[in-house]
């Protein structure tokens, strides 16, 4: 199941990234993920909390769960980059930071479905001319990556490192981004290929 935002949700059910993970690995998805959705509860109908909601409501209406979590349970959360945009503050304990809401957004994944493996992603790569260092508000776009491993590291998360996996730059990136910040075919793609490969070496071929 997936958690996040446009980059996630983009481009519709036939070839977003959950899309073409389904189709190059045959594993069943559900996609919750919103554009322009963040992390924190700084959007009041657009947030993780609220996909965690969904999620909840439509998988206890299964009456066998088995049927809904087929194989074993993955949840995938790509969030941080509308936080930045905010400016809400990428540390913090608290629902209105990244870094609480996030935390406890994987206790809820937790508690509903204990045993699952759960995947944080890096937000990726920003295409403006102050590249990597490129601030918002008080935030640079850094520390949210930072915020994002250190969310993994200390919550027993596997952690997708997609800024330097995907390998995009400002030299590349018109051959994967549709603008400033979206994938094109090829950028969704890599991505999925990416996430597909790391899960492997995580999880096992199945």
């Amino acid at each position: 199941s997936y958690f996040g935002d446009s980059i996630i949700a983009n481009a519709g059910e036939n070839d977003s990234i959950p899309a073409v993970v389904n189709y190059l690995s045959g594993a069943t998805v559900h996609n919750y993920s919103i554009g322009g959705s963040t992390g924190s509860n700084y959007n009041d109908e657009k947030n993780l909390h609220n996909q965690i909601d969904s999620f909840i409501a439509e998988s206890s209406q299964v009456s066998d769960k088995n049927d809904y979590f087929v194989g074993q349970t993955v949840f995938v959360i790509n969030m941080g980059i509308n936080d930045f945009f905010a400016a809400v503050p990428s540390r913090g304990s608290s629902e209105d930071t990244y870094e609480g809401a996030m935390v406890n957004g994987i206790k809820r994944l937790r508690e509903e479905c204990p045993g699952c493996e759960i995947i944080i992603c890096e937000p990726t790569y920003l295409d403006y001319y102050e590249g990597e260092e490129l601030t918002f508000g008080t935030e640079v776009m850094n520390d949210y990556r930072a915020a994002a491993k250190i969310i993994a590291e200390e919550n027993d998360c596997r952690f997708l490192n997609n800024f330097v996996d995907l390998g995009i730059n400002s030299d590349n990136c018109s051959d994967y981004y549709e603008d400033a910040v979206h994938f094109n075919v090829d950028g969704r793609l890599l991505y999925a290929e990416n996430l597909l490969k790391r899960m492997k070496e995580w999880y096992g071929t199945n």
